[in-house]
C-alpha cells in the first residue's frame, strides 16, 4: 500500500534556536481535557493513587494495571483482536495498524541519556515489562498479523515529534498535540507502572514527573517517538482457514 507523500520520513530538521521558545502559548496550561462516549461496563472500575482503574479481571494478576489514560497494551489481546480483524474482512480486505513505541528518541544527541525524560521512557519500558506489558509491543504486531493469516505483510516508520521542535510546519503541530497529549496525561500514564512496576512512592513519582513534563516542553530537546504502521490483507486462502466459511 503505497505511502502518502506527507508521511514519508527521512529524518527531521530542528527549528533555529532564534525561533525556540519553551514558554509558547501553543503548549496550553495542561487544564484542557477531552471526553469520549464509553459503555456502562467501563463504569466497573477500583480506585488506586487516587486515580480510578478499570476492574476488568479484578484481582488477577494483571487486573487494574492501568487506567483509562493509559496505552498500554498485553501482547496477548493484540493477538486475539489481529485474529477477530481477519473474521471480519473479506479476502483480500486491507488493515493498517498504528501504534506507539518505547523508549523515546532522539538522533542529534541533544536528549541527554541523564534527562528526566529520557530516564522516564527507559523507565516506563523497564515497569512495563516487569508487569508484562510491554510498551514496546507495536514492534510485533506485523509479526502478529502474519501469524494469524495475513498475507505480505509490510510496516511503515513514522516519527511524531515530542513538542514543536521540528522546522516543518506539519510535524511542527503533530508535536503540539503530542506535547499537550502526554503532559496532561502524565500521571496517569505513569503511576501504575511505577508504583507497580518499580516499587516507587506515589509521592515520589509526582515530583519526578514535574522534570519530566519540563523536558517534554523543551525545544531544545529534538526527542521523537517512533509509530508502528503495519499494513497488509487478507488472501482467500487464509481467510478461508482462519474464519473457517468461503464466500
Amino acid at each position: 500500500m503505497a505511502e502518502p507523500a506527507e508521511e514519508q520520513n527521512t529524518g527531521l530538521a530542528a527549528e533555529s534556536d532564534d525561533h525556540v521558545d519553551d514558554n509558547d502559548s501553543a503548549f496550553g496550561d495542561g487544564s484542557g481535557s477531552s471526553t469520549t462516549s464509553i459503555s456502562s461496563s467501563i463504569l466497573h472500575y477500583r480506585e488506586e493513587n487516587g486515580r480510578t482503574y478499570h476492574a476488568y479481571n479484578s484481582g488477577s494478576k494483571a487486573a487494574g494495571r492501568l487506567d483509562r489514560n493509559s496505552a498500554v497494551y498485553d501482547i496477548d489481546m493484540a493477538q486475539n483482536i489481529h485474529f477477530r480483524m481477519m473474521r471480519h474482512l473479506t479476502p483480500g480486505g486491507w488493515i493498517e495498524v498504528t501504534d506507539i513505541s518505547f523508549p523515546i528518541r532522539c538522533d542529534d544527541g541533544s536528549l541527554p541519556l541523564d534527562s528526566a525524560l529520557y530516564r522516564w521512557s527507559e523507565q516506563m519500558l523497564e515497569a512495563s515489562y516487569s508487569l508484562g506489558r510491554p510498551l514496546n509491543s507495536a514492534e510485533s504486531y506485523k509479526e502478529q498479523l502474519e501469524n494469524v493469516g495475513f498475507v505480505e505483510a509490510a510496516e511503515r516508520q513514522l516519527m511524531w515529534p515530542q513538542n514543536r521542535w521540528p522546522k516543518d510546519r506539519r510535524f511542527k503541530e503533530i508535536g503540539m498535540w503530542t506535547v499537550e497529549n502526554l503532559t496532561t496525561g502524565l500521571s496517569g500514564l505513569s503511576l501504575a507502572l511505577f508504583t507497580r512496576g518499580l516499587g516507587m512512592p506515589a509521592e515520589e513519582v509526582e515530583i519526578f514527573l514535574i522534570d519530566v513534563r519540563k523536558d517534554m516542553k523543551s525545544m531544545k530537546m529534538h526527542a521523537y517517538w517512533p509509530m508502528l504502521v503495519p499494513h497488509t490483507f487478507a488472501n482467500c486462502d487464509s481467510w478461508i482457514l482462519t474464519c473457517g466459511k468461503a464466500m
